[in-house]
């Protein structure tokens, strides 16, 4: 007793200060989420050239998340997400990266699908396997969407997928982070506890970059003009566009065409290099075309929207906006 009597403001000390910590950390746990936090990134860092994105390309807004194929809790925000962007998608792009926290099988196959346009479909079916996604699952489920097995096994243990895989995992492990998945929002890692949160910062952000967005109702009159045929020059008459590809990449990186142009994409290095188209649009230049030293490749662009093309040997991206006129 007299020991207790003689330490007791020290116990009662410690007691209060227990208490202060217990408090500190209980109301930052209820802490409400108001938006990103401050970390900040440029979107051509946060979007490599081998990332898939979907979604309208003439959007500002674009959501990346980074995700590892076997986690459930990336499941479970990956459907989320599908679940928003089908919500949004006139005015959201959506890109995915991979961070697996061990088994890379599953992001090296989702690479590898997305070498034959099905990447999207393909990871949706891997999050829905979790239970049993085993090598010969992976194999079923490329078989399910008509891919090329051969190649699509060929890929997936390939240097340049397996590159890929590398590529994300040291840009977000750079960036910094605590658990997957992980999201930025127009460059802005955002900081959630739950769908909700996420959903709220990408409403209250699309709404906000509608209030910057020339409304539609001013276009067709600037287009009509440009329709009349006494003004608009033939589309034989327009010069190629010229692009180029050196040590430092393609030049332009961004360009924009038209329908009926011609690109001219010329190789100025040493090395024969691989133009891959990494948005689907041109059957016509499915599997990639090499193009030799000092050589010069030639295509007849058509459609509109965006199209984005890499070197597949280096992962050089570009990508031209196609328009009609």
């Amino acid at each position: 007793m007299l020991f207790l009597r003689r330490n007791l403001p020290i116990w009662l000390a410690g007691i209060s200060l227990l208490a202060i910590l217990l408090a500190v950390i209980i109301g930052y746990g209820k802490r409400p989420v108001n938006g990103p936090d401050l970390t900040e990134v440029q979107e051509e860092e946060l979007i490599a050239g081998h990332t898939f994105v979907k979604g309208n390309y003439q959007s500002n807004n674009t959501l990346v998340m980074f995700c590892d194929l076997y986690n459930s809790m990336c499941a479970d925000y990956f459907r989320f997400i599908e679940s928003l962007y089908e919500e949004h998608s006139g005015n959201l792009k959506v890109a995915f990266r991979h961070f697996p926290l061990a088994d890379e099988t599953a992001a090296k196959a989702a690479q590898a699908a997305g070498e034959q346009n099905a990447f999207w479909e393909f990871i949706e079916k891997v999050f829905g396997s979790q239970e049993y996604l085993s090598q010969e699952k992976l194999l079923s489920i490329a078989e399910s969407l008509g891919i090329d097995v051969q190649k699509f096994q060929e890929d997936a243990q390939s240097l340049y997928v397996q590159d890929q895989i590398a590529k994300d995992k040291e840009y977000l492990t750079k960036v910094g982070f605590m658990n997957l998945p992980v999201f930025f929002l127009n460059g802005k890692k955002l900081t959630f506890g739950s769908t909700a949160d996420i959903k709220m910062q990408v409403e209250k952000e699309l709404t906000r970059s509608m209030a910057f967005t020339t409304p539609e109702t001013d276009i067709p009159a600037e287009d009509q003009a440009e329709e009349q045929p006494q003004t608009t020059a033939p589309i034989q008459t327009m010069e190629p566009l010229q692009i180029t590809f050196s040590e430092n990449g393609w030049e332009p990186q961004r360009a924009t065409g038209y329908a009926g142009q011609i690109v001219k994409w010329t190789n100025l290095t040493s090395q024969p290099i691989i133009l891959k188209q990494l948005i689907y649009k041109f059957p016509e230049l499915q599997g990639g075309k090499e193009i030799g030293p000092g050589e010069t490749f030639e295509f007849k662009l058509y459609g509109e929207k965006l199209w984005r093309y890499i070197e597949k040997n280096s992962d050089n991206w570009a990508d031209i906006y196609i328009k009609e006129k």
